[in-house]
């Protein structure tokens, strides 16, 4: 299960900080959200390599792996997103990548382009593709 005391320092040190291509998106939200909560290293993957939408998507077909696949690689489970607890990954899979936010309840820690990084509603559950926890070991 995950630290919840963790994840709820790393998601209120990220509140209100802008949207930025590559530092503040939601796809390095989500890895810096995994070095926090399980002592990886995994933004430097992608942390200041693009700057740009376009670039964003040329690094992820370039990369050709998505969140959902790293949820996957580092042992998380993968569960139907109106079974997501706290500190879940709520995935929803677009064309060109996997945007993805923290579930807290009934509501989301998500960076948003127009807002930066804020608590949001979630209207349902079901507007979600997977979701994917963290295993007891971690």
């Amino acid at each position: 299960m995950i630290n919840i005391a963790k994840a709820n320092n790393y998601i209120e040190s990220k509140l209100n900080v802008p949207f930025a291509w590559g530092t503040n998106d939601c796809n390095t939200f989500i890895l810096d959200y995994f070095d926090k909560v399980l002592g990886t290293d995994l933004l430097k993957i992608i942390y200041q390599k693009y700057s740009t939408k376009e670039g964003a998507i040329k690094f992820q077909k370039e990369f050709a792996q998505r969140i959902s696949g790293r949820c996957l690689e580092i042992g998380m489970t993968e569960h139907h997103p109106t079974k997501a607890i706290f500190g879940d990954i709520l995935v929803k899979h677009n064309e060109n990548w996997d945007s993805c936010h923290i579930c807290i309840g009934s509501k989301m820690a998500s960076v948003d382009e127009h807002i930066g990084t804020a608590i949001l509603p979630i209207y349902d559950f079901n507007d979600f593709d997977s979701a994917y926890r963290f295993s007891n070991e971690n």
